[in-house]
C-alpha cells in the first residue's frame, strides 16, 4: 500500500518510520525544508508518561483558545464557538469519562516510552537523555490537589515519591531554597530527552527504509478517485526558505491509497473541506534552550534531570549540556520568535529555581503550534473519508506519546490488532 504522511514532525516521522517498517511505500509531505521545523522543533523535552496520565499534561490550557476553522487561524473574540471547547474540556475533567482517559493515557505512554527505548537501542540511536522528573510545589494545598491522582498512580503500579524540600534538594541539589519549596513530587520512570535529535536520525532510519520526502510541498486538495479508486492529493510548492545549497524535486500531484494527516496546523482545515469536523482547539508554547553553565571542580548548579514548576507549569530540562525551559500558553498559532512577556517568565523560573545555571544570553528562543481536543487524548485512527487516517491532536504530549501513536497507527492501517484499545483515540468518541 502506498501512503502519504501529511507532517514531517514527532507524529509524522515516527508513523513514516513505522509505516515503512510494516512493508508500505510511504511519501512524507511537509511545507517546510526539514523534519520538526513547527511544534517539534524546540518542545519541552519532556517523557512524562505518568505525570500526564494523572494530571493535565504539562501546559495544558485552562483558559478559552482559539477553534480552529477552515477560514484562518487565531483568536475570534468571545464567541461560543469559542468558548465551548474549552467549556467541555472542563466539564470532561469532572466527569466519570476522566478515569477512562487517564486509563487509555497511561497504557499509550507506556507503549510509547517500551518503543523508544527499543528504538533507541536496535538502532544505535545518540541519545541525550535523563531519567526522573521532579514536580515542584509551592504548597500544602498543591500537594492536596494532588492527592487523588497520586492514588490512582498507586493503584496503577506506577513508582512515585512525595518528597519534602531536603528530599528534592537531595535529587535536584541544584535546586534554590528561595522560591519557598513545600514539597515535590518524583517520577524515577518519566524522563528528559531531545526530541529532536530522535527526529533527525529516525528520519535517516525511515529513508533507509525507502521512504521518499517531498519538503517544501504543501497539501492544497485532496480527493478520491472514480470508483473509490486512489486518492489525488494536489500539491504545491510551499514558500519556506530553501537552505543555501539544497535542491529537491517538485511534484505537483500524488496518487496513493491512504492518506495520514499528522500535522496540526493542516488536519482539522482539510478535514473540514471533506466533510468532517475535527473539534479541536490551537494553541502556542515557548521555550528557551541555553548552555549551562558547566565549570569543573565547583558545585554543579545545574538540573539534572526534568523538572516541573506545578504552579507556573513550567518545565526545565537538561539536555546535553543545555537546559530547555517550556511553558506559557498563548490561543491561535504562533511560529517563530515568541512574545518578550512570555519570555520574561520563563527566564524567571529557570533564575528562580536554578540560579545562574545557564549562559541565558546565548539562548535560543523558540514558539510553535499545538493541537489539542477536550479530553487531552489524541486522535488516532480513521477520520470517516475512506482511506484518510488520523495521528494528530496530541497537545502537550507529542513527545511522550509519539512512538506509541505511531506504532497503534501502522497497526490499524495494516488491520492488525493495535496493541492498546483504539476506542479511546477514535474519531468517534469526539461526535
Amino acid at each position: 500500500m502506498h501512503v502519504a504522511v501529511i507532517g514531517a514532525g514527532l507524529a509524522g516521522v515516527c508513523s513514516a518510520f513505522e509505516l515503512a517498517a510494516a512493508g508500505h511505500q510511504v511519501t512524507v509531505v511537509d511545507r517546510h525544508a526539514g523534519v520538526a521545523a513547527e511544534g517539534s522543533f524546540a518542545n519541552g523535552g519532556l517523557l512524562a508518561g505518568a505525570y500526564t496520565a494523572a494530571w493535565q499534561a504539562p501546559g495544558l490550557p485552562t483558559r478559552p483558545l482559539a477553534p480552529v476553522q477552515a477560514g484562518g487561524w487565531g483568536w475570534q473574540g468571545l464567541r461560543p464557538s469559542v468558548w465551548s471547547p474549552w467549556w467541555r474540556q472542563r466539564q470532561h475533567r469532572r466527569s466519570p469519562h476522566m478515569a477512562a482517559s487517564r486509563s487509555a493515557m497511561l497504557a499509550l505512554s507506556r507503549l510509547s516510552r517500551a518503543r523508544l527505548d527499543e528504538l533507541t537501542l536496535r538502532l544505535g540511536l545518540a541519545r541525550e537523555h535523563a531519567d526522573g522528573l521532579l514536580v515542584l510545589l509551592r504548597s500544602e494545598r498543591e500537594l492536596a490537589q494532588m492527592r487523588a491522582g497520586l492514588d490512582w498512580l498507586g493503584e496503577q503500579g506506577v513508582v512515585h515519591h512525595c518528597v519534602d524540600a531536603d528530599g528534592a534538594r537531595a535529587i535536584e541539589p541544584g535546586l534554590s531554597a528561595e522560591p519557598g519549596l513545600q514539597a515535590a513530587l518524583h517520577f524515577p520512570g518519566d524522563a528528559a530527552a531531545n526530541s529532536r535529535q530522535f527526529v533527525h536520525q529516525l528520519k535517516t532510519e525511515a529513508q533507509a527504509l525507502g521512504v521518499r520526502w517531498l519538503f517544501q510541498h504543501q497539501l492544497t486538495g485532496l480527493s478520491s478517485g472514480l470508483g473509490g479508486g486512489p486518492l489525488q492529493l494536489s500539491l504545491a510548492e510551499s514558500r519556506d526558505p530553501v537552505p543555501a545549497g539544497r535542491t529537491g524535486e517538485t511534484v505537483s500531484s500524488l496518487s496513493v491509497d491512504a492518506v495520514v494527516l499528522c500535522a496540526a496546523q493542516g488536519a482539522p482545515a482539510l478535514l473540514q473541506s471533506l466533510g468532517v469536523r475535527l473539534p479541536a482547539v490551537v494553541h502556542s508554547a515557548c521555550s528557551f534552550t541555553a548552555p549551562l553553565r558547566l565549570e569543573d571542580g565547583l558545585l554543579d548548579p545545574t538540573p539534572r534531570a526534568a523538572i516541573l514548576d506545578q504552579r507556573q507549569q513550567i518545565s526545565i530540562a537538561r539536555q546535553g549540556d543545555r537546559v530547555r525551559v517550556a511553558g506559557s500558553i498563548r490561543p491561535g498559532v504562533q511560529l517563530g520568535r515568541p512574545h518578550p512577556a512570555d519570555m520574561r517568565r520563563l527566564y524567571r523560573a529557570l533564575d528562580d529555581w536554578f540560579p545562574g545555571a545557564a549562559h541565558t544570553s546565548r539562548s535560543l528562543e523558540w514558539c510553535g503550534p499545538r493541537l489539542a481536543v477536550a479530553d487531552g487524548l489524541p486522535v488516532i485512527g480513521p477520520s470517516g473519508v475512506p482511506g484518510v487516517w488520523l495521528n494528530t491532536a496530541h497537545g502537550a504530549s507529542g513527545w511522550t506519546l509519539a512512538c506509541g501513536a505511531a506504532l497503534q497507527l501502522a497497526a490499524q492501517i495494516g488491520q492488525q490488532a493495535a496493541p492498546v484499545d483504539p476506542a479511546p483515540f477514535a474519531m468517534e468518541r469526539l461526535r
